[in-house]
């Protein structure tokens, strides 16, 4: 069921982005509350969580229910938006009026949900601004300050724009002729290819549409390459934009290429007006890296593949499943393809493509007779007939990509900074804080959340890389008491700590779940 990674993109994306909302409404809520006192709404969390767990039941998740379950999906997704953004947003506020904002002309505070300190340009109410922040913490930033300190701007001409990290060269289609990595002088795209190449692809399963997508529909591929429109609509010393604007049948996707000052990853950010039967949407960047192997995330670790079709169960697995990022790597230097809400790839030889979109008839009329028609207005027969919008970065490296920091960058690729306004005040609590951080790159918190049973909070953590380390996990609350547990959060045994730091120990790949009181 290979088509099941692609299938009713809307779902997939609202399924990613509420359970990230939900993580940061957790570590938020729990932050205002150890430090400012505010409750925890736990009842909206719980039963938001409980609404979100049961979209993902097979058939909704995969995209091959019947019309009708979606219809209730989407707007359960709506209500949640609403609801668990004003839980971050509330409890944000709350850390907002309790810091000290005096030093800062235009203060606003920058919350930063993961375990690592970060350092970007945000756009905040259209304007860039240099956001920083410590591990799982804030900092009271000046919107007014300068970005130089992020390295040099960004300049841009006919046909190129470079940030001295990445610099990117197009033709007169809009099509990506060269990337180039300055660190390492390597060139990314293969030799005499294009990157950010589009696809369409006849997609008629045998059987089962939703859930299948044949060997036979790789062979009917066209490329999109005619524009209607490349332009560079922003030229700025923090930001370069190129807009690239294609048509199809009866859909049109335009694209805006972007790359920002001090960014070590080439965004691009697309919005589709999707009106077709039976085709499938690929994107397509061939490769300047020679391995024989992709590595794919999936929940909790990552899997590596072959990247050749040597056997007949290679050949078999010419669709596979990635979550947040798929690197392809040699010793020296390799390239990672990132991406906010996009489940298949196909990798093969040098060549990574994504599934963009996907549009087959709903299961409905062989399931349920009258699924074609909703009370008084007719359902669409295809799936995914709407408007899109998705974002995929391309991010190249020295070495290895877990040594250069893949699993982090797509954290901070689908966990943005928030910027909250501030005004300028004398405060309780410090202008830049971290109340919960890791010192190990390898081990990323990935849970922060109320005890289900008694009190104390749980904090979930995994070993990302396939290695074995000791990690310490340090909180910036009063922590009386700490305890090791299963992923129930029984009890298994009491944890040493000591300045409100744990030492924990991870086997590959292991997950870790800590009791603190």
């Amino acid at each position: 069921h290979r088509g099941t990674y692609t299938t009713h993109g809307a779902v997939k994306a609202g399924n990613r982005e509420l359970e990230r909302l939900l993580f940061e409404a957790e570590l938020w809520s729990l932050a205002a509350h150890r430090l400012t006192g505010a409750p925890v709404p736990a009842d909206v969390l719980d039963a938001s969580w409980k609404v979100l767990l049961l979209h993902q039941f097979h058939d909704i998740i995969p995209g091959s229910s019947i019309h009708w379950v979606y219809d209730d999906t989407l707007a359960d997704y709506d209500r949640l938006r609403t609801e668990v953004g004003a839980v971050r947003d509330v409890a944000l506020g709350a850390l907002a009026e309790h810091v000290d904002a005096g030093g800062a002309t235009r203060p606003a505070l920058v919350a930063n949900g993961l375990p690592f300190a970060r350092d970007e340009l945000v756009d905040h109410d259209g304007t860039l601004v240099r956001a920083t922040a410590p591990a799982c913490g804030w900092e009271v930033v000046d919107l007014d300050r300068p970005v130089d300190e992020l390295g040099p701007p960004v300049t841009s001409g006919h046909g190129w724009m470079d940030n001295g990290i990445i610099r990117v060269e197009w033709d007169g289609d809009g099509l990506l002729r060269s990337i180039v990595h300055h660190p390492t002088g390597r060139e990314v795209v293969a030799e005499g290819a294009a990157a950010n190449l589009l696809q369409l692809f006849d997609d008629e399963p045998a059987d089962w549409d939703a859930w299948d997508i044949d060997a036979a529909a790789l062979a009917t591929g066209v490329d999109l390459t005619e524009a209607e429109v490349v332009e560079l609509v922003e030229q700025h010393e923090d930001r370069a934009t190129l807009l690239v604007a294609r048509s199809f049948g009866r859909s049109r996707i335009e694209q805006r290429v972007r790359l920002a000052r001090g960014s070590r990853r080439l965004e691009v950010h697309c919005e589709v007006d999707w009106h077709e039967d039976h085709k499938l949407l690929k994107v397509a960047f061939p490769l300047r890296v020679h391995t024989s192997v992709a590595r794919h995330e999936i929940q909790f670790g990552h899997v590596d593949r072959p990247t050749h079709r040597n056997t007949s169960w290679d050949q078999a697995r010419f669709e596979t499943c990635a979550h947040t990022w798929v690197d392809l790597s040699e010793d020296s230097f390799g390239v990672a393809l990132l991406n906010d809400s996009k489940y298949g790839h196909k990798v093969k030889g040098h060549t990574i493509d994504l599934n963009l979109l996907r549009s087959v008839p709903y299961p409905g009329p062989r399931l349920v007779a009258d699924d074609a028609v909703a009370p008084g207005e007719p359902h669409p027969a295809y799936t995914d007939q709407a408007d899109h919008a998705f974002r995929y970065a391309l991010y190249p490296h020295a070495g290895d990509g877990l040594d250069a920091g893949v699993v982090r960058t797509a954290y901070e690729f689908n966990i943005p900074l928030q910027v909250v306004d501030a005004t300028s005040h004398a405060g309780t609590m410090p202008p830049v804080e971290s109340w919960l951080a890791v010192d190990r790159p390898e081990v990323v918190i990935e849970t922060v959340k109320l005890a289900e049973q008694g009190d104390g909070l749980i904090v979930r953590a995994y070993e990302t890389t396939g290695a074995t380390v000791t990690a310490h996990v340090s909180a910036g609350i009063a922590v009386t008491g700490a305890e090791e547990t299963d992923l129930l959060e029984r009890s298994e045994r009491a944890m040493d700590i000591a300045d409100g730091t744990l030492p924990v120990d991870f086997r590959p790949f292991e997950i870790k779940t800590l009791r603190l009181r």
